[in-house]
């Protein structure tokens, strides 16, 4: 009856002591609060929030081409005290968005021997006018292609910022997974070493008072010590863990931010459920990889349109009303213009053929990029669906599994009680309970890192 009482005591130490539990003093590092503060604060995401201040300063360097220009020119030739010339020439030009140019200015030039064709009147001459492309230029030319591709630049910035911040959710992510993984490890380490340890003393006092042989001491102290060196092991693989954590950790000020003991993850089983199992309603047009590919072809296509432009000839005109201040001449007419045509053609077009024949082929090239782009995402999806799916039944399995060792691990204790077990068995039922926790927090894991890589496959982050 002793004996009895003895062994209803051990199991009833066994029994209040989980292998599952955990701390409720201990601060939580929720999931989510994490991957916020890796969005908000890591410099991978200040880096990319910067891609938007270069669109924008990108942008408004191409329309500067479009800004007025204010010019001016003096040139004094004085020898053996003759004037022989004074030029001077003031223009201001203003481009416009469809090819022509207005250009009004004030020329004023005097001398003993300027040039006919220079001659103005003594009070100088005005004159406006416009210069209009009659061929190449028409359609489009480098002032307007370089606004063209900057304000694609804008939408394909958008496409890099979002990748940019793809991989920093994906690599967060994790990272997370990993160190819950060795936190789980170090909590079922822990649970089996305080039970082996409590499990050490009732058995020396027992052993004192006659009821248990010493070689059951020394089977309960090299349990012991076998649990022992395993949470070593994952507590060492724990700090490491943390330290790898805390590179994703930063503040509002920028400094980084190291991860402090006692932090404990978040319960996985309540959070990150953020996608469904469907496919169908997603367009694989709309990966940012995919945009960043189309915007790309976008700005091939201006470059090659301006290219094919230049097979035309060089062709413009210009003319200007001329002015100047005098009572008998009004201050516009008909009768006083300068005019002219400028023409200028490459009877080969070598350099132009040769330009646009790199154009087609740099399109080309890209088109192939995003055809095998797009070919790999397609399989990443899938194969990540495949493993998502495939985690999620394996975790079921490991979690049904780590139940029905725990209901063996509570017989062994009744046989026990009656007399029908020994120390043995227990702990082998335990070792068991032990690896097969280790096992359903492996599968957990598994599952969420699945779940993290069909998101990062989708070209979905954190908040999508």
């Amino acid at each position: 009856m002793k004996r009895l009482k003895n062994n209803i005591l051990l199991v009833a130490v066994l029994c209040l002591l989980s292998l599952n539990g955990r701390g409720s003093d201990s601060l939580l590092l929720r999931f989510s609060d994490y991957m916020h503060m890796v969005m908000n604060f890591h410099p991978t995401a200040k880096q990319a929030a910067l891609l938007n201040e270069q669109s924008e300063f990108q942008l408004r360097e191409a329309r500067g081409n479009f800004d007025p220009q204010l010019s001016a020119d003096y040139l004094n030739k004085y020898y053996g005290s003759k004037n022989y010339y004074s030029l001077f020439s003031s223009m201001l030009s203003v481009p416009v968005w469809f090819g022509p140019e207005l250009k009004m200015g004030f020329d004023q030039n005097q001398g003993l021997f300027v040039n006919d064709e220079h001659a103005t009147p003594q009070d100088g001459l005005w004159y406006a006018g416009i210069k209009v492309p009659l061929a190449q230029g028409i359609l489009i030319d480098q002032r307007r292609a370089e606004v063209k591709k900057a304000k694609v630049f804008v939408q394909l910035n958008e496409q890099q910022q979002r990748l940019m911040l793809l991989d920093l959710f994906y690599s967060a992510a994790q990272r997370y997974f990993d160190w819950y993984l060795m936190h789980k490890n170090v909590e079922v380490h822990q649970n089996a070493v305080e039970l082996a340890s409590r499990r050490l003393n009732l058995i020396r006092e027992l052993h004192r008072v006659g009821e248990k042989p010493g070689v059951d001491t020394l089977e309960a102290t090299i349990q012991l010590q076998s649990r022992q060196l395993d949470l070593n092991e994952s507590k060492m693989m724990l700090r490491n863990q943390a330290l790898l954590l805390s590179v994703f950790l930063w503040n509002d000020a920028g400094d980084p931010v190291d991860l402090k003991e006692g932090i404990l993850p978040d319960n996985l089983n309540e959070t990150f459920d953020l996608i469904k199992a469907d496919t169908t309603a997603f367009s694989l047009n709309q990966h940012p990889a995919l945009l960043f590919y189309d915007y790309k072809l976008q700005q091939l296509e201006i470059d090659r349109r301006l290219k094919q432009d230049k097979l035309k000839p060089k062709l413009s005109a210009q003319y200007n009303f001329l002015s100047y201040s005098s009572p008998d001449v009004p201050l516009i007419s008909p009768n006083n213009y300068k005019w002219g045509i400028q023409f200028s053609f490459p009877l080969f077009l070598r350099q132009e053929r040769g330009a646009i024949g790199q154009a087609k082929l740099k399109i080309q090239q890209t088109e192939y990029d995003r055809d095998l782009k797009q070919q790999e995402l397609n399989a990443k999806i899938k194969s990540a669906f495949n493993e998502m799916n495939f985690a999620l039944q394996q975790m079921a399995l490991a979690l049904e599994n780590m139940r029905n060792y725990n209901a063996l691990l509570d017989a062994e204790k009744e046989k026990f009680i009656r007399g029908e077990s020994s120390l043995f068995m227990i702990n082998s039922r335990e070792i068991k309970v032990i690896e097969s926790q280790l096992k359903y927090y492996n599968t957990v894991y598994k599952y969420h890192k699945s779940k993290a890589a069909y998101r990062f496959a989708l070209g979905k982050g954190f908040d999508q």
